[in-house]
C-alpha cells in the first residue's frame, strides 16, 4: 500500500485542489459576472446620464445661441437705427445746405444786379464828374481870360489916362516976384 499512497495522495490533493479551484473559479466568475453587470449597469447609467447631459448641453447651447442671436440682432438693430438716424441727420443737413446754397445764389444774383446797377451809376457819376471838371476847367480858363482882359483893359485905360492931357497936372503957376 505504501506504493499506492504515492499515487493516491497526490490524486486526492489534486482532486481537492480541483474542487477548491472549481469552487473559487465559480465564485470569481460570479463576482466577475456581478461586477460586469454592475459595470454594464453603471455604463448604461453613465450613457443615459451622458446622453441627458448632452441633451441639456444641446438645449443650453441652443438657448445660448438664441440669446447671442437676439443680442446680435439687438446690436444690429441699434447700429441700423443709429445709422438711419445719422443718415437722416446728414440728409437733413444736406437739405439745409442746399436751401442755404439756393438762398445764397439768390442773394448773389441780387447783389450782382445791385453791383451792376451801382457800376452803371458810378460810370454816370464819373461821366458827370468829368463833364463838370471840363466845365470847371473851361470856366476857370474863361475867368482867367476875363481877368487878363480886365487887366489889359485896365492897363490900356491907365495908359490912355496917363497920356491924356487931363490926367496931367497943370503946370505950376508962374511965380511973380514983387519987388519991394
Amino acid at each position: 500500500m505504501s506504493k499506492y499512497l504515492y499515487v493516491i495522495i497526490p490524486l486526492l490533493a489534486m482532486g481537492a485542489f480541483i474542487g477548491f479551484y472549481m469552487h473559487e473559479s465559480k465564485k470569481l466568475d460570479e463576482e466577475y459576472r456581478i461586477k460586469a453587470e454592475a459595470d454594464a449597469a453603471k455604463a448604461k447609467a453613465d450613457a443615459v446620464r451622458l446622453e441627458q447631459m448632452r441633451e441639456q448641453s444641446r438645449i443650453q447651447a441652443k438657448l445660448d445661441a438664441e440669446k447671442r442671436d437676439a443680442e446680435q440682432r439687438k446690436k444690429d438693430d441699434e447700429i441700423k437705427a443709429k445709422y438711419e438716424a445719422d443718415l437722416k441727420k446728414l440728409l437733413d443737413e444736406a437739405a439745409g445746405y442746399v436751401s442755404d446754397q439756393n438762398s445764397y445764389k439768390a442773394q448773389i444774383a441780387d447783389l450782382q444786379s445791385q453791383i451792376d446797377k451801382l457800376r452803371g451809376e458810378k460810370e454816370n457819376l464819373s461821366r458827370q464828374a468829368i463833364a463838370m471838371n471840363q466845365t470847371i476847367v473851361s470856366e476857370l480858363i474863361n475867368r482867367q481870360n476875363a481877368e487878363t482882359q480886365v487887366q489889359l483893359y485896365a492897363a490900356r485905360v491907365a495908359r490912355q489916362v496917363s497920356d491924356s492931357p487931363l490926367a496931367r497936372p497943370p503946370p505950376p503957376p508962374p511965380t511973380t516976384t514983387t519987388a519991394q
